[in-house]
């Protein structure tokens, strides 16, 4: 089917209207005629009947989600229907207009079951109804006699990625083909046994107990897979005939099975069995089908049949493979046959794998990873011959490969230029025996912190010193945390004079890029100096953390001024308080920012699936229009650029309170060249004097008396996510200033509260259904105390885009339109102004 063309094609269409596309690969039979409310609930439901042949199950929409139970009957039936019950949930009788229950048939008349509505999925129509419903899907298979034959169904297709799937009291049903699909939703199987078994989810568990002659795939993303399988080999032995191995077009491979995901744990208890049928042992011709797009095996016509027997023998061939990502792997076996053949790869990185080889079996075992890293219990003398022979168990390694990463080199990066490095002092306190302490004084003015290996880790905390010192020097103290102190062979901690064109000087840890059995953590403490005891601000030219293992966080640092900030980390949160600069710039993933920064040109915050709360400070330090005359307007672009705030996410969600001030110092107007005066206004003698620098006129502090503070100021907040809220709140804010938001996101809500002095235009761009404008001009007044009418207006309003004005008296002064923008996107999600 198509995404994101098809997308774009409903957003015209349908606009807001109630047609529920239907799949093209899909022809509807009855739908459902809903019944009165379920007794003791307040739901609906419908009942249908269909083939066992080969049952499918499609759902699409936000709307269409639920959980789906397949189970046996305990009765004995005289017809090969299946009995689906579809029980709907709602909290309002409307939620039935928005969705459509049918019987659906392929190409080849198959029956299932779709369930459809429209909402924000890209196959449906691209808006929300105001509805919350839950779909209980429950799917009775037959039961066709009283023997002990399993039903067999040639295929089982379900493509539901908003349901949870279950599979109950079915140890006696066989499924040639099973394939399951679906989305952040888990799955469980009881005694679930099939040919080709393919279960797909996300973000979800994957449990149970499976059993697979051909193939088994167990595929999950950022969830565990916690199973017990049974892989049966039923192949014939190759005496019986050709074409009776893998390589055959018409019996099916050894059984092979595939479990992956990423960060989570794969746990499978494994049982191993070899058994073969004579039934039809003559060609066998098999028909495959196109179901939505997939080839599935559908039936098996034999042209020579038999009585069935089934011949329990040794052997078999087995192939398992277990592939993870930061999660660890545990593969344990129960029973297995003599002879067998067994394949098993298990991969994984930055964690463990543990493979319990079982008893029975012979073969070569290979470990690929790190000498410290590979632990071999060797069992081999509490296990008996299983063929009674009395044979010995031989454990035997072959090759052993130190790798050249096994050695205690410490790389250190190119272009850096290191100082002294750490002599450690061993802590005198017995509790702390395995902690070391080492120190360094480093410039303040340009600050710079490198760290590079597996075992440099930790934690950063830069405070500034409450006692004055005479000199301009950060004192930097390192603690080392360790399990054991040959843990101190493998790391080195060392001054930074220089490191590429990064200016300043600081500290650096490095460690080897392998991981030793010993953990570490170090805590590097930065205390700035106080170079006395009066308030006056310390400015730090550059402050520059490479450190990505480690968490940051800046407090006590109020009367700090940093010209350039910029830190960078991964999966590790960053934390300050009261953290004041000109250009500010953290990135972290997997992690949240957090705290409260003020700012006089950029502040930049970027993170991945985790969050942003911060209390914004922006301070517009340009001198106004009016203490500028003629030629001087010519190096106005050389004063500080407009405080701009940037931030940005995805899967979490974003809360910003932000005050905006306007402070111009005159202290910077002394630093100016020579004026000549006349009557009207100082004009700039551009012939004897260069335009003035502004990194000699700053830095400026808040806090000083010479400030003089101004109406006006220009700035600009921009908030991106992505399946996630974002909240912005104003403080206070200068009269007549210029505001800039853009905030953005998809599947979630924005909500933003414009301040009672902002007057400009505004924009959401949501569905109709989901904008929302919240007046509260009622419980304003005119802050200039003239008393003005607040005046709201809507100038724009369609299905996708609504805009308008807000101002103090008339909103067609033109100069009023253009003072501010604020801009509300959400795909998808509900957009909320409040005015």
């Amino acid at each position: 089917m198509r995404v994101v063309p098809f997308l774009h094609s409903q957003l015209q269409q349908y606009q807001d209207n109630r047609d529920i596309p239907i799949p093209k690969d899909i022809a509807l039979g009855r739908c459902a005629n809903w019944t009165h409310p379920i007794l003791g609930s307040d739901g609906y439901s419908a009942e249908f009947y269909i083939d066992t042949n080969a049952p499918l199950f499609v759902s699409q929409g936000s709307l269409s989600t639920g959980g789906i139970v397949v189970t046996q009957s305990r009765k004995v039936t005289s017809t090969n229907k299946a009995k689906v019950t579809i029980a709907v949930k709602l909290d309002d009788p409307k939620f039935l207009e928005y969705v459509q229950v049918c019987e659906a048939r392929t190409s080849r008349r198959t029956k299932g079951r779709v369930a459809e509505s429209f909402a924000r999925t890209l196959q449906s129509v691209p808006w929300f109804p105001r509805h919350n419903g839950w779909f209980s899907v429950s799917v009775e298979l037959p039961r066709m006699d009283s023997s002990e034959d399993p039903l067999d169904i040639q295929s089982f297709v379900s493509q539901m990625p908003s349901f949870s799937h279950m599979f109950k009291d079915v140890d006696a049903v066989y499924f040639n083909s099973l394939s399951v699909s679906t989305s952040d939703r888990p799955i469980y199987a009881e005694a679930l046994s099939g040919g080709r078994i393919d279960v797909t989810t996300t973000k979800a568990p994957i449990r149970g107990a499976f059993n697979a002659t051909n193939s088994l795939s167990l595929v999950n993303l950022k969830s565990l897979i916690d199973v017990e399988l049974g892989l049966h080999d039923v192949t014939p032995p190759s005496s019986m005939g050709p074409n009776m191995d893998c390589t055959g077009p018409y019996w099916p491979c050894p059984p092979r099975a595939f479990l992956r995901t990423r960060k989570g744990l794969i746990r499978a208890t494994v049982s191993l069995t070899r058994a073969f049928t004579t039934i039809g042992l003559g060609r066998r011709d098999k028909k495959v089908e196109n179901v939505l797009g997939q080839e599935l095996l559908t039936s098996f016509e034999t042209s020579e049949t038999s009585e069935a027997k089934t011949i329990d023998t040794t052997g078999g061939r087995f192939l398992i493979s277990a592939l993870n990502k930061r999660g660890p792997i545990d593969i344990d076996f129960g029973e297995t046959p003599l002879n067998h053949t067994l394949r098993l790869d298990a991969v994984t990185s930055f964690n463990h794998i543990k493979v319990a080889i079982p008893p029975t079996y012979e073969g070569s075992w290979k470990m690929d990873a790190l000498k410290p890293f590979r632990d071999i219990v060797d069992e081999s003398q509490t296990y008996k011959d299983p063929t009674g022979e009395h044979r010995h168990r031989v454990f035997q390694p072959l090759v052993h490969r130190i790798r050249e990463q096994d050695s205690r080199d410490i790389p250190i990066p190119d272009g850096m230029v290191l100082g002294q490095c750490v002599n450690w002092t061993k802590s005198d306190s017995d509790i702390d025996a395995y902690t070391h302490r080492a120190g360094f004084h480093v410039d303040a003015s340009a600050l710079l912190f490198v760290s590079q290996g597996s075992l440099s880790q930790g934690e950063i905390v830069v405070t500034r010193s409450r006692l004055a010192t005479s000199t301009n020097k950060a004192k930097i103290s390192i603690i080392a945390k360790l399990d054991d102190p040959k843990f101190l062979n493998y790391v080195q901690v060392c001054e930074i004079r220089q490191y590429d064109e990064e200016p300043g000087s600081g500290v650096g840890i490095f460690s080897v890029p392998w991981h030793p059995h010993s953990n570490s953590w170090f805590i590097v403490s930065v205390e700035l100096p106080r170079t006395d005891d009066s308030e006056d601000t310390l400015n730090v030219e550059s402050f520059i953390s490479r450190m990505p293992t480690f968490i940051h966080r800046f407090r006590g640092i109020e009367g700090v001024h940093f010209e350039r900030l910029s830190v960078s980390a991964s999966d590790r949160p960053i934390f300050a308080h009261s953290l004041f600069g000109k250009h500010v710039s953290i990135e972290t993933s997997n992690a949240p920012i957090q705290g409260s920064f003020n700012i006089t040109d950029f502040l930049g915050l970027s993170t991945s699936d985790s969050i942003i709360s911060v209390d914004l400070g922006l301070h517009d330090l340009s001198p106004p229009q009016s203490s500028l005359c003629g030629e001087e307007r010519l190096w106005q672009s050389h004063w500080p650029s407009l405080p701009a705030v940037q931030l940005e996410t995805s899967n979490g969600f974003i809360h910003a309170t932000a005050n905006l001030t306007r402070a111009f110092d005159p202290a910077v107007i002394l630093h100016r060249p020579h004026w000549e005066e006349d009557e009207e206004c100082r004009m700039f003698d551009s012939s004897e004097h260069s335009i003035p620098s502004v990194s000699n006129a700053l830095p400026i502090t808040l806090a000083e008396s010479t400030e003089i503070i101004y109406t006006g100021g220009r700035f600009s907040i921009a908030a991106k996510t992505t399946r996630a809220s974002i909240d912005i709140d104003f403080g206070e804010t200068p009269l007549n200033h210029s505001l800039t938001v853009d905030a953005s996101t998809s599947f979630d809500n924005i909500n933003v509260v414009i301040p009672p002095t902002y007057e400009g235009n505004w924009k959401m761009k949501a569905l109709s259904p989901y904008r929302k404008i919240v007046d509260n001009r009622a419980n304003y007044t005119d802050p200039t105390g003239e008393n003005r009418e607040r005046v709201l207006s809507v100038d724009r309003q369609n299905p996708f885009v609504e805009e308008g004005t807000v101002v103090w008296g008339r909103s067609e002064d033109p100069e009023k339109r253009s003072n501010g923008w604020v801009e509300l996107n959400s795909m998808f999600g509900r957009a909320t102004i409040v005015v």
